[in-house]
């Protein structure tokens, strides 16, 4: 194959056309027109929204800092087994010590 020049260039062949296939249109809503921004309006930032930039989580469990509650040094991990009776057995495998300070 080789380059070919403008279509003013061609040669015609006599043959019938070769057009696209018809516009479907897609199915669902249409999305929706842009609002146009004021002149003293930021184009992307909201100001309702506060960043998470800095922010240390904290624990829902125990309150602490720097993890949280998924990771939770202090969660009570609670492990169920069948012992040799065939009886269920429940360990407490750590405790929460914050709730048990006196």
């Amino acid at each position: 194959m080789e380059p070919v020049n403008e279509s003013k260039f061609w040669e015609e062949t006599g043959e019938s056309r070769i057009y696209g296939p018809p516009y479907k249109r897609p199915p669902g809503r249409p999305p929706g027109k842009a609002r146009i921004k004021g002149t003293h309006e930021s184009p992307t930032k909201n100001k309702n929204k506060v960043s998470r930039k800095g922010r240390v989580p904290h624990c829902s469990l125990c309150g602490e800092p720097g993890h949280n509650s998924r990771k939770c040094p202090h969660e009570i991990k609670i492990c169920l087994t069948l012992d040799k009776q065939g009886y269920y057995v429940l360990y407490i495998l750590s405790l929460i010590m914050s709730l048990f300070r006196w």
